[in-house]
């Protein structure tokens, strides 16, 4: 089977994963820092993300990719009481054969 959408696929319950999203600013003094995610079922969240330079990155936990679907993510912070969004992402999770 091949997959042919600009979209990265990976699968539910996958841990062996980082989201890394650009802000497109200096990250310096920033006192939030997170990734927002909007799940298949619109049900919506935030996860606390490392600053490297101009980029946010999360490393996915257990549990975290709980429903398969397409999934939206975004860079946010918030910097001496201004409020930074970055880039939009998707990914495509699969259901894997365990859970399918």
């Amino acid at each position: 089977m091949s997959h042919n959408s600009d979209i990265p696929v990976v699968f539910k319950d996958q841990t062996l994963l980082t989201i890394e999203l650009d802000t497109f600013d200096n990250m310096e003094g920033s006192s939030v820092t997170e990734i927002l995610f909007k799940k298949p079922n619109k049900t919506k969240g935030k996860w606390t993300a490392e600053k490297q330079g101009t980029k946010l990155r999360y490393v996915i936990q257990p549990g975290n990719i709980d429903v398969y679907g397409t999934w939206e993510f975004q860079a946010y912070a918030e910097i001496n009481g201004k409020v930074i969004f970055g880039e939009i992402a998707e990914y495509k999770f699969s259901p894997n054969l365990l859970n399918s």
